[in-house]
């Protein structure tokens, strides 16, 4: 199949994993979760090197739903046995898509995004080598034994004119996915594009946000996170609202509460007022994918602390 997605497992526990040139099928992509499946029913530590330099374009809206709601199926496992996920990236529009991503909906792994072939195997061997995976002498076996078969990529350089309002390109359809109100835009402050909960919550633009793309030196403001991306033609700053500063009506919080069962486990002992590391311990997962868990709830119910989810829990059971 021309659209297959490789999972070569022969540098174990290194993971290779090359996307092809052509547009990933249907089928192909179902194949590529299903082998990503595989990887975690071994239940050992691994790391997964992702060479996508081939690609053209980013994966369709469908299978990035597809993808998010696999990670979200198995984010335990992927908390437990995956060390780090290493993704080399030749287009600077996917990398900033794939950073978006990150930084709106943070994995339940370490996940990092690189422009280069060998630093992006650098460091998924050093997340092998810190979790006790692979030794120090293993992994330089590896790294030589990767780069000299690293496949030559045969794609023209990226090219790019630099303009004021660039075009949102694939990062509009990547923000649309989340629930987050999300805007994008220039780096004058010229709004160039909303997502569909921001036009939900929004009936207009808020009149502040050209400002905070001159305060962009803090990824949080008073008023909303910040993040440069990288986009068609330049760059764009993605902009993502505090919860309380958004002006839909907001529901009764004994209904917004409701989480999905991989969550309510964890929320449950978040309202007992337990520390990331004693819910880790009585949840048997991992304090990293603890972390990740309680960010998540926060966001899904529109809280900033554990006062105020505690106070929000209560009242749900008071109810």
């Amino acid at each position: 199949m021309a659209d297959r997605i490789e999972i070569d497992e022969t540098y174990w526990p290194l993971v290779v994993v090359r996307f092809p040139h052509e547009p990933v099928g249907a089928a192909a992509f179902s194949a590529y979760l299903e082998g990503l499946s595989a990887l975690l029913e071994r239940k050992q530590t691994y790391a997964t090197f992702t060479d996508t330099r081939t690609m053209t374009d980013v994966i369709s809206a469908k299978q990035r739903s597809e993808l998010s709601a696999w990670i979200e199926s198995h984010a335990d496992d992927i908390g437990r046995y995956s060390a780090g996920t290493a993704l080399v990236v030749r287009s600077a529009v996917i990398r900033g898509v794939l950073v978006a991503i990150n930084w709106i909906r943070p994995p339940p792994n370490p996940q990092r995004v690189f422009a280069t072939y060998p630093e992006g195997l650098e460091w998924a061997l050093s997340q092998l080598r810190d979790s006790g995976a692979l030794s120090t002498a293993a992994a330089a076996r590896t790294r030589h034994l990767v780069l000299a078969e690293q496949p030559s990529t045969q794609v023209p350089a990226e090219t790019s004119e630099a303009t004021d309002v660039p075009d949102a390109g694939p990062l509009g359809p990547a923000i649309d996915l989340f629930e987050e109100p999300a805007f994008l835009l220039s780096r004058t402050g010229v709004l160039v594009f909303a997502n569909q909960s921001a036009r939900k919550a929004f009936a207009t633009a808020p009149s502040w946000l050209p400002a905070v793309v001159s305060s962009t030196e803090s990824p949080v403001t008073p008023l909303c996170r910040v993040q440069r991306v990288q986009a068609q033609g330049g760059s764009l700053y993605l902009v993502v609202p505090m919860p309380e500063l958004q002006p839909s009506e907001r529901p009764d919080p004994r209904a917004s509460i409701e989480l999905p069962p991989s969550l309510d486990g964890v929320a449950s002992l978040l309202a007992e007022g337990l520390s990331d590391k004693e819910i880790a311990r009585r949840s048997g997962r991992s304090l990293a994918t603890v972390r990740t868990y309680v960010t998540r709830i926060f966001r899904k119910v529109g809280v900033n602390s554990r006062g105020e989810f505690i106070r929000l829990w209560s009242s749900r059971a008071a109810g």
